[in-house]
């Protein structure tokens, strides 16, 4: 059953309802909205992204530490072996994401729900390309020194912005 990326709200399906669109459309924004309340309560500053970091000098900054893992606004992720990742609970809480070479000695895919609506800012610093992409879709490549904007649409990932340059 698809689930909304950071609440985990279960989504409806066709035979549930006549109105699906407009019901999962409702719950993905409310989904969103949690998780901007949520970030917005958790760091100090008028500027919700003032307190973010590892997306290089787009947003800059440092947490002030208050509150849980599941309430911070962004992540590195290092995987801890030379293969694919598959986000954590708390990776998958955070919009922006930084991704390190950890012990990737080549290229490697990164693995997100595939709950549609899912959003993530990716900042690419590991050496090598890398796809992004849900465990039975299609990805996006992001080059290495780059960062990106994606979204799940339930089956596969699709880009949101181009690659960018995460330090402008």
């Amino acid at each position: 059953m698809a689930q909304t990326a950071r609440a985990l709200m279960t989504l409806l399906e066709e035979a549930q309802s006549g109105k699906v669109e407009a019901i999962n459309a409702a719950l993905q924004i409310i989904d969103a909205a949690a998780a901007l309340l949520t970030a917005s309560q958790t760091f100090t500053g008028a500027n919700i992204f003032s307190s973010t970091v590892g997306i290089g000098g787009v947003f800059g900054g440092n947490p002030t530490g208050a509150g849980t893992a599941l309430q911070k606004k962004s992540a590195t992720v290092t995987p801890a072996s030379d293969a694919d990742h598959t986000l954590t609970a708390v990776e998958m809480s955070c919009p922006l994401l930084t991704v390190v070479a950890g012990s990737w000695t080549t290229g490697r895919s990164i693995i997100v729900p595939a709950a549609a609506g899912g959003e993530w800012h990716f900042s690419n610093s590991t050496g090598f390309a890398m796809l992004v992409k849900t465990a039975a879709g299609s990805g996006i490549t992001i080059a290495n020194a780059r960062a990106a904007t994606l979204r799940s649409n339930g089956t596969n990932v699709r880009r949101e912005t181009p690659d960018v340059d995460p330090t402008i």
